[in-house]
């Protein structure tokens, strides 16, 4: 079979690239929909098994989820913002289970499921790009852990230089749970990373930025206060 065989079935390149982007949305909303059917019924374990299957989703397949999202917010593409839409359908429903639970704070579900998107996001990211586990390939990360990337890597870790500190700062200060801050930092990391990602990719209004990092600063505190 030649390489232009699956493109026969298609209009074009665009309608083939569609396609591959409806059939990773459904991919990835039944994988969601399993995960939290099959944990236990109280938020932490849906919650828990719902943000593992979205990571190992994004991270067994980066260029898929890249491309999946990348196809979303063009112009005439309403069957791939369809299938994205119902890929997530879940997670309203589990949010307002946390909130009923009192795990999360009161209010509207959109702002805590961005942040928790951002968040799962964010880790896959962060995999993918070899900043927790050197895998995968993507731009300026992926390039930081490429063979004789010796000055790249050493920017990297100037850049985030005052993390570690910043983080020992809310334990001392009794806002953080003490023990190391890598943990922490890395959950902090993927976070804004998250909301990067999805506010340049279109999947959320610039205009929103200072509302979600305010939102993602205070789960943040909120999940790492001491007990």
């Amino acid at each position: 079979v030649s390489h232009a065989a699956p493109r026969r079935h298609f209009r074009d390149r665009q309608a083939l690239l569609d396609a591959l982007s409806i059939t990773g949305f459904e991919r990835l909303g039944a994988k969601l929909e399993a995960a939290i059917e099959a944990a236990d019924d109280d938020f932490a374990s849906r919650l828990h098994d719902a943000v593992g299957a979205f990571v190992r989703f994004a991270t067994q397949d980066a260029a898929l989820l890249e491309l999946m999202f990348s196809t979303k917010h063009r112009d005439g593409a309403e069957e791939v913002r369809e299938a994205a839409s119902a890929a997530f359908a879940t997670l309203p429903g589990l949010i307002e289970q946390g909130q009923a639970e009192g795990l999360l704070a009161a209010g509207t579900s959109s702002r805590a499921g961005i942040v928790l998107l951002a968040t799962v996001q964010g880790i896959a990211t962060l995999i993918n790009g070899g900043m927790v586990e050197a895998e995968r390939l993507e731009l300026m990360f992926s390039t930081k852990h490429r063979d004789g990337a010796e000055e790249v890597r050493e920017a990297a870790s100037a850049a985030f230089a005052t993390l570690p500190g910043l983080i020992e700062q809310g334990q001392a200060e009794g806002l953080l749970a003490a023990g190391t801050s890598s943990r922490a930092g890395i959950v902090l990391l993927a976070t804004v990373q998250g909301i990067a990602t999805l506010i340049n990719g279109g999947m959320v209004e610039a205009e929103r930025l200072d509302e979600l990092v305010d939102a993602a600063v205070e789960q943040f505190l909120r999940g790492n206060r001491p007990d």
